[in-house]
């Protein structure tokens, strides 16, 4: 890969990010909030000259003051300290000092902002909601997933936000996996693309695994994987409950994959317009084609629930 200073246009402020098959471009002032994007988004910067369109593509625009939402667009939700409103294909994300308008059907976003002290996270969910709309239209198949790989063999992490899927991505990592998927899982006809969105280890996680104040990224504490990975593929669905004990257990295909729609589902109310149980289910089928499915119940053990997956890694 390039340095920065490669894949920035001088002229105009584009900055290329290759996720898989599918580039976004971000137009940008060149500002802070840029550079960080860049920055944390390095494994991703494109370089060489640029043959092929772009697949989406998100605008940085700081402003003195934020414009005014598009006329009728209606309250839908509060959401993580921002007011989401939508009309027709466009959703809009305000905040104190941001302005987000998604547009569903042409693949962008334009992000305006007063103030980039708070404003990355969103950037970054926005960044993650266009590339997985640009791989559904692509025929692409999505899970809100964390993945890794064991000799080769992949292993998915499917669970709800806080279920556990970066602390067993840690776990892995830490008995010797190479990470192949931190904050969503991608999958084309060559398997599990490697998709890295700069996902940072936070809450206690830091303390209970022991990690330095300097690798507080995922893709800072292992292996990180560079090419598709193929199936089969072996699927465990995370809970947290509060109990001393952990539970690892088989879990039947046609339940765990019901699961697995409806943890798409409740997402994609927040990320992206989700496609039809019917199209998803398809493609789910096609891609998890004799896959194997577990569920772990992580509780407060952490010497038995490595055990668990150092014995699941070893059966793949």
């Amino acid at each position: 890969m390039g340095t920065i200073a490669a894949m920035r246009s001088q002229s105009t402020h584009l900055t290329n990010f290759k996720f898989g098959t599918l580039r976004v471009t971000v137009k940008h002032e060149n500002d802070d909030l840029s550079r960080y994007l860049e920055r944390e988004m390095r494994p991703h910067l494109e370089n060489g000259p640029i043959k092929r369109a772009h697949n989406a593509q998100l605008s940085l625009i700081p402003c003195a003051r934020l414009p005014l939402l598009p006329s009728k667009a209606e309250f839908v939700r509060q959401e993580a300290g921002a007011e989401v409103y939508e009309r027709g294909p466009s959703r809009c994300i305000l905040a104190n000092h941001y302005l987000v308008i998604l547009d569903t059907k042409g693949r962008t976003a334009q992000a305006y902002y007063t103030d980039d002290a708070d404003v990355y996270s969103r950037v970054r969910s926005v960044l993650k909601w266009l590339v997985i709309t640009a791989a559904e239209e692509a025929d692409q198949f999505y899970l809100h997933a964390g993945a890794c790989s064991w000799s080769g063999k992949s292993v998915i992490y499917c669970g709800d936000s806080g279920a556990g899927k970066t602390s067993n991505l840690i776990r892995s990592a830490k008995l010797g996996a190479i990470l192949v998927a931190d904050d969503m899982v991608l999958a084309d006809k060559n398997g599990i693309l490697p998709i890295h969105l700069g996902a940072h280890i936070r809450g206690d996680a830091p303390i209970r695994f022991a990690i330095p104040e300097g690798e507080r990224r995922l893709s800072e504490i292992g292996m990180v994987a560079d090419r598709a990975q193929q199936g089969p593929h072996t699927v465990v669905l995370i809970h947290a409950w509060r109990e001393q004990t952990s539970l690892l257990r088989r879990i039947a295909p046609k339940r765990a994959v019901l699961k697995l729609w409806k943890m798409y589902e409740r997402e994609s109310a927040y990320n992206a317009k989700a496609q039809s149980r019917s199209k998803w289910l398809a493609k789910g089928r096609e891609f998890l084609h004799e896959a194997s499915y577990f569920e772990l119940f992580t509780g407060e053990d952490e010497a038995l629930i490595n055990s668990q997956l150092r014995s699941l890694f070893e059966a793949l």
